[in-house]
């Protein structure tokens, strides 16, 4: 899905970040940033389970992307963070 990557509806396990957003105000400036919502909206954001990295389940946000795949590839292992540098050029 071009240079960065997306979540999509399905089974398997994604990697990532969890923010810790309480403010409706930010919520819904990540959710504009995010393009959630309106008349063609590329992502939605559903309600669910996250597990943190020591094992603690916490209730979670996440952002699925609704828009055209294309030539979208399956990240091997959920994990964007290796790909991302294998794909940045040495400095």
């Amino acid at each position: 899905l071009g240079p960065y990557p997306a979540m999509l509806r399905g089974d398997g396990i994604v990697h990532g970040e969890l923010l810790c957003i309480h403010d409706a105000a930010r919520l819904r400036a990540l959710d504009a940033y995010e393009e959630c919502g309106g008349p063609a909206p590329r992502f939605e954001r559903v309600e669910g389970i996250a597990r943190r990295a020591d094992g603690v389940e916490v209730a979670a946000a996440a952002y699925l992307y609704v828009g055209p795949i294309g030539d979208g590839v399956v990240i091997a292992g959920g994990a964007y963070a290796p790909v991302a540098r294998a794909r940045s050029p040495p400095f």
